[in-house]
């Protein structure tokens, strides 16, 4: 019965995956007012299991929201809530946090639980919150360390997912390291900790494990042929795009390296969705800009995206992209000035199979091996700078426009000034001026 979910149960275990669902139903009962336990402990529980679930429909926005009102709530009668449930919910909190990339804020919730050592405390969760926070930060080594012990204290206590995701994060650092044997055995060991529970095929940091791994061993064509449900069902799983900051921007370019332009499309719009829905999240708006400026081979989008990202993998991701479009639109200088700056972001992380992508990016600048287009006038825009113009020549306000096209209006006002700028103009009232003379 939902009503009597959480009495017995921790909150550890209400957050777990294969518990999720009849958690939610009895959170909402305790809402209603339908709960006749302890009120601190069940309203606390039962902001938690909102949150999670917000999380993995992507609002995390509404995730961070519901955890502080639960924390609040602890904070008001500390007494009478467990130790493991004030650090649960301060970990939930730290994860969240780490997504958005507000890493001081995760850290400060994760610190009060460094020093202490009472097995009330989950240590494993503990571990895990620092592996996934070291590893958003670049500290490679302190992820791969972190990782390791929480496997290790997961595997002691039967926590699959904490050990699920520690192999998932090892996996991930084998793959910065360009080590794929060790990232295969990463990836193995996190589907063998997953086998048979209701976490198999669930973990997102699993999913984007296996699948960058397939990419690096088979290529582009291969990839995207084993992600096809993946692509298909995005608008199903947006936590896949909300746990990996530049994730959607390598669905995107995976997809248009195997030439599916329509799956990358696809990626572009979900992205857009997550970001106009939740404009107060910046690493969303980062992201869709990112996923845009690849599929739209906009440099100068993707250099924006690159200056919204905090996650510093993510802009070096950002800034290669933008290399490697401005290589192609001759913009020789600009690209060995951006190509650097991703070398430099990748080497602080010790991202070395990254590293000698980008290096082998720059010598093929140098032997002049990219063709250019126009950088002003109309033939200089892209399509989505085109589709703009028109609809802001045709009187539609920047939110008309963004409701029309199904993208935020920071996307739309970034667009109109990079019209403006390559068209040589300063106002709408000139814009309208220049496409009806090039209509005429």
């Amino acid at each position: 019965m939902a009503h009597t979910h959480g009495g017995g149960a921790s909150l550890e275990q209400l957050l777990s995956n294969e518990s999720l669902g009849a958690a939610q139903e009895w959170a909402l009962a305790v809402l209603g007012g339908s709960w006749s336990g302890s009120q601190d402990v069940a309203l606390s529980r039962a902001l938690a299991v909102l949150s999670r679930q917000a999380l993995h429909e992507g609002r995390i926005g509404d995730g961070i929201r519901l955890t502080l009102t639960a924390l609040r709530r602890v904070g008001r009668a500390p007494q009478s809530i467990s130790e493991v449930d004030q650090s649960e919910l301060a970990f939930c909190l730290a994860r969240m946090l780490t997504v958005t990339g507000d890493f001081p804020a995760a850290n400060l919730a994760i610190e009060p639980y460094d020093a202490v050592r009472s097995e009330s405390y989950p240590p494993s969760t503990r571990s895990i919150s620092r592996a996934l926070l070291a590893r958003a930060r670049g500290g490679v080594e302190d992820a791969a360390a972190a990782a390791d012990a929480a496997v290790t204290e997961a595997e002691r206590h039967g926590n699959v997912a904490v050990a699920t995701v520690g192999e998932a994060v090892l996996a991930s650092v084998a793959l910065a390291r360009g080590d794929l044997h060790q990232a295969r055995t990463h990836v193995r060991r996190g589907r063998v900790a997953a086998s048979g529970s209701p976490l198999e095929g669930f973990s997102t940091a699993l999913t984007w494990s296996c699948m960058k791994l397939a990419e690096a061993e088979d290529g582009a064509d291969a990839a995207v042929d084993a992600m096809r449900d993946t692509y298909e069902n995005l608008d199903r799983r947006p936590q896949l795009l909300v746990d990996e900051p530049d994730g959607a921007a390598w669905l995107v370019r995976v997809a248009i390296s195997a030439g599916e332009d329509r799956r990358a499309s696809r990626v572009v719009a979900c992205a857009a969705q997550l970001s106009a829905a939740q404009p107060e999240i910046q690493v969303l708006a980062a992201a869709a800009n990112h996923a845009l400026g690849l599929l739209e081979r906009d440099a100068d989008l993707l250099t924006d995206a690159a200056s919204q990202y905090r996650h510093p993998a993510a802009v070096a991701s950002a800034l290669e992209d933008a290399g490697a479009a401005l290589a192609a639109e001759g913009r020789c200088e600009a690209a060995r000035s951006t190509l650097n700056l991703a070398l430099d972001n990748y080497s602080r992380i010790s991202a070395s199979r990254d590293q000698s992508r980008v290096m082998r990016r720059m010598a093929e600048i140098d032997r002049g091996g990219h063709r250019t287009r126009s950088v002003t006038g109309w033939g200089s825009l892209t399509p989505a700078e085109h589709i703009v113009a028109g609809l802001v020549s045709e009187g539609l306000t920047n939110p008309g426009v963004a409701g029309r096209m199904h993208i935020s209006r920071h996307t739309v006002d970034f667009h109109l000034r990079q019209v403006f700028r390559k068209l040589g103009i300063h106002s709408r009232v000139e814009l309208a001026r220049a496409a009806a003379l090039r209509a005429s």
